[in-house]
């Protein structure tokens, strides 16, 4: 209990640091890219117009194009964009070393191309131009060996460690009982979900937090 007590005082935290860029980001959001923006968990499934103050579409026109574009000369899926080599550069010219990262390469490609990695990526370009800091999440997929999800803006929070590089992340996000136990398991969730699942509250919504932070405390020497 005492870990999550201190990771839901650092979420007030975090909270309280993101606030004063909420108002911009909302603002940003409207003129720009429509329905992107998540900044009230509460408004989930809500169908009500959120662009009346734009004019045109020029703006939006001009973000679908900066998106395309850093797509294209960035990630494009109709030509290779990543080249992998071995830390050592003169493994990189030891034929058995360049057959197997070849291989890696091909097979990284094609899951990309059969997931939804470039769909994802647009989007997340179109949030950089705007917002100026995205989020995706990579994820592990039965189906597609993986599953990318962009966060919107106003639902996520970052923190940096001393060396000013970004080593934490929290995202709010709403979840029926349903999709929490087809997500962790039902012996996975609390007892109220449990209940709640057993007795046809199935559809009941709850908000969950979503937490990356530094395993400072990991064993260094475990496999």
């Amino acid at each position: 209990m005492s870990r999550i007590k201190n990771y839901n005082n650092r979420l007030e935290n975090l909270r309280t640091e993101r606030s004063s860029f909420i108002n911009h980001w909302r603002e940003l959001s409207d003129y720009h890219l429509g329905y992107r923006g998540r900044f009230l968990t509460s408004g989930r499934n809500k169908g009500y117009k959120r662009n009346t103050r734009v004019m045109n579409n020029t703006s939006f026109l001009a973000t679908r194009t900066l998106a395309s574009g850093m797509m294209a000369g960035i990630t494009s899926p109709a030509r290779p964009w990543f080249k992998l080599q071995a830390p050592d550069r003169e493994m990189n010219d030891y034929a058995p070393v360049k057959e197997w990262l070849h291989r890696v390469e091909r097979m990284m490609y094609r899951v990309y191309s059969q997931s939804n990695t470039y769909n994802i990526l647009h989007t997340l370009y179109g949030d950089l131009g705007v917002f100026g800091t995205p989020s995706m999440g990579v994820y592990q997929d039965y189906k597609n060996v993986i599953r990318c999800q962009s966060n919107p803006v106003g639902s996520f929070m970052l923190a940096t460690n001393g060396q000013d590089e970004v080593d934490t992340f929290y995202r709010e996000y709403d979840r029926t009982v349903a999709q929490i136990e087809k997500q962790f398991g039902i012996d996975n969730v609390p007892v109220y979900i449990k209940e709640l699942w057993n007795n046809n509250g199935s559809e009941q919504w709850f908000t969950c937090v979503h937490v990356i932070e530094p395993n400072d405390d990991r064993d260094t020497m475990s496999p």
